[in-house]
């Protein structure tokens, strides 16, 4: 038998014991299926082998740490990242968005988008005007990056926007304690 097909077993056995089990239940909201939610999680040993070297304490934290927040960690949406011996939850954009539909009331609007330098990009401290470019060009033709904004309404509240320039991408790029979450998205 290989090392690998020893490690998803011996993952397989942690994510369905009645210890892990029952926390996961009472952490993940109702509305999640539990073994939906494992399946994502041996789908993530599958596609990230190195979290077989994580501590047992740092998965499961990791795992309710998902549940918890309504995140299924599958690679697509949430990821379970490994920093050594230890695993971290990394959710994704998609998830975070997900995640604030469920808090937020019936008609919140979220928008996020990149700012190039061809674009067209009227904005004034906390509010962005106007934002549009040529449908024509291909992504590349628009230039390089400058910013970045996101937008969200929320129904009888003054609108968030929240714009950052391409010197903050670069820092939280530079900060970030992983790399792959760059070259994906």
């Amino acid at each position: 038998m290989s090392t690998q097909t020893k490690t998803k077993k011996a993952f397989g056995a942690l994510i369905t014991s009645d210890r892990v089990t029952n926390q996961l239940t009472a952490a993940m909201p109702t509305s999640m299926n539990l073994p939906r939610f494992q399946a994502c999680l041996n789908l993530a040993v599958m596609k990230t082998p190195a979290l077989a070297k994580c501590t047992e304490h740092s998965l499961i934290q990791s795992f309710l740490d998902a549940a918890a927040s309504g995140m299924r960690p599958d690679g697509r949406t949430s990821y379970l990242i490994p920093y050594g011996s230890e695993c971290r939850l990394m959710p994704g954009y998609l998830d975070m968005i997900q995640v604030m539909y469920q808090y937020l009331p019936e008609g919140t609007r979220i928008m996020g988008e990149v700012v190039r330098e061809k674009d067209h990009f009227d904005w004034s401290p906390g509010e962005v005007r106007e934002h549009s470019w040529d449908l024509k060009l291909k992504e590349e033709q628009r230039g390089g990056i400058i910013g970045a904004y996101v937008k969200i309404d929320v129904p009888n509240q003054m609108p968030f926007h929240h714009i950052i320039d391409a010197d903050q991408i670069a820092r939280s790029e530079k900060a970030a304690q992983t790399k792959d979450v760059w070259k994906k998205h």
